[in-house]
């Protein structure tokens, strides 16, 4: 797992000797997730995740969130009151693999679900469609613990694909017709939601018949 960057004078001033434990936690996590993928694939001779994606959220982005809700900017907000300061993007091929790592994940012991947030069943307006889940999970470091906040977004590949074009045409500054291209975007985000099912569908197919 490559969390080099963290060694960035930027987030070494910033997370101070909380670093550490932000570390460890992304490295608990992000084993807890390799492992359900090989487990399944000892099963099922298929890996569900695709790949998954992490990053530690900048010390700027953390403060301008902070100041965006109006909260003190301090390491203690950002470690309280910030549940994304860690993340995880988890991308699977099917709907059902979705289904699975969410349910693995509940599963995991000594850690907390403290949010489970359905885009995938109830799509945002714009069509953006995944699962987020917010864990909290303490880390012990030479008999000392903290509480550190995870979030995961869950999705297939169709959907992380929507999601990341949506955010590359709309985040540009001065679109023309801004409103017309969402409604565009939205129906794109519908249509692959409907491949998505298609293709779920054709692997159930595949696996009856015991191909």
């Amino acid at each position: 797992m490559e969390l080099e960057y963290l060694k960035n004078r930027g987030y070494k001033e910033f997370y101070e000797d909380k670093l550490k434990y932000i570390e460890k936690a992304m490295e608990i996590i992000y084993e807890k997730i390799k492992c359900m993928g090989e487990k399944h694939l000892v099963l099922e001779d298929r890996n569900p995740i695709e790949h998954v994606k992490y990053r530690v959220k900048h010390p700027k982005s953390v403060k301008e969130k902070l100041e965006r809700q109006k909260l003190e900017v301090s390491l203690e907000n950002s470690l309280n009151e910030i549940q994304d300061v860690c993340g995880f993007r988890i991308v699977c091929t099917f709907i059902s693999d979705v289904k699975y790592i969410i349910k693995k994940i509940e599963e995991i012991e000594n850690i907390t679900v403290v949010i489970k947030k359905d885009y995938i069943n109830k799509p945002k307006k714009n069509g953006y469609r995944s699962y987020h889940i917010i864990l909290s999970l303490p880390v012990e470091i030479n008999g000392v613990i903290e509480k550190i906040y995870v979030e995961l977004q869950i999705r297939t590949i169709a959907m992380d694909c929507w999601a990341s074009l949506e955010h590359q045409l709309m985040y540009k500054k001065d679109i023309s017709k801004r409103e017309l291209f969402k409604e565009e975007l939205k129906k794109c985000a519908d249509e692959m939601a409907t491949t998505d099912l298609n293709l779920e569908t054709i692997m159930t197919f595949i696996e009856s018949e015991g191909i």
